[in-house]
């Protein structure tokens, strides 16, 4: 049985305000949040990027942003990777599942929201 979501799946079109920082065993990776929901992420990582399976657990994530009082911490695993193009650029997506849900902040919800059609 699913539940339902709490809130609605952000996907806005532009998150170029918000960036993702990932430490997975000896890895760090960094890039821009592509979109989120209270279960996970996917963040847009510069460039053709083999993640090992030996780095799928995060220890520790953060999403940051002028937009954000604090940095918004999580922990999870990488459970896909893909390859994309960006405008100028290579990037890997990776879409994150948190460990336990997160509660959302208002002004991210609130920006998404303003942001969809």
């Amino acid at each position: 049985m699913r539940s339902e979501r709490a809130y609605p799946r952000v996907s806005p079109r532009d998150f170029e305000d918000y960036s993702v920082q990932l430490l997975a065993g000896d890895s760090f990776f960094s890039g821009m949040l592509g979109n989120i929901s209270e279960d996970g992420l996917c963040v847009l990582i510069p460039g053709n990027v083999e993640i090992p399976d030996d780095c799928r657990q995060i220890e520790r994530g953060n999403i940051l942003s002028r937009h954000l009082k604090e940095p918004i911490e999580f922990r999870g695993d990488i459970v896909w990777t893909a390859p994309a193009e960006g405008e100028h650029e290579q990037l890997t997506m990776a879409g994150i599942h948190f460990q336990s849900a997160l509660a959302l902040p208002e002004s991210l919800t609130a920006r998404s929201l303003s942001m969809q059609d």
